[in-house]
């Protein structure tokens, strides 16, 4: 994108390729590049990574999850917050590759201010991935910082009949 009386500035990504950013233009990215070299201001960061993230949320709401995921992780490069990582792994999830969302929640859960969201939504990435026990403590974790958190609660009241009737099975 360019700025009247500022150089030509590219989106960082992890690989060689080309991104249309938000403001229309062809970037070409090299592998390798860092954020100094090129001269980027703190507040082009911020805007990029602004527009990246509100471009991301919108592919979410298309259910264009592949896009959000691109779109979301550039914005993390320039301006990691806990809530990029939130929507990845949601993202991830709902794209079923559940591993990966793991990443960016546990990742979130640890970054964020708002921890029992992210304890919320890893807890279901875990009890999707057959980790009912992992899934309960995220869940007791994310009640103990938001008592009043009722989809947590609900979540652990299902795992915990489902569990119970598994074991009385076995």
């Amino acid at each position: 994108f360019s700025r009247s009386g500022a150089t030509q500035a590219s989106l960082s990504v992890v690989s060689d390729r080309q991104l249309n950013d938000p403001s229309g233009a062809r970037q070409t990215i090299a592998r390798g590049d860092w954020i100094g070299s090129w001269g980027i201001t703190v507040a082009e960061n911020s805007s990029s990574a602004s527009a990246l993230y509100r471009a991301g949320r919108d592919a979410m709401e298309r259910e264009d999850f592949d896009a959000a995921v691109e779109q979301l992780s550039h914005a993390f490069f320039l301006e990691p917050h806990f809530k990029t990582l939130e929507l990845l792994g949601t993202c991830c999830q709902r794209l079923g590759r559940f591993h990966e969302a793991v990443l960016y929640l546990a990742a979130a859960a640890g970054l964020g201010n708002r921890q029992f969201r992210a304890r919320f939504l890893l807890a279901e990435v875990l009890a999707s991935l057959g980790d009912i026990d992992g899934a309960v403590n995220k869940l007791e974790e994310a009640i103990e910082l938001n008592p009043d958190f009722r989809r947590a609660r609900d979540l652990l009241k299902r795992l915990r009949a489902g569990h119970a009737d598994g074991e009385a099975a076995g």
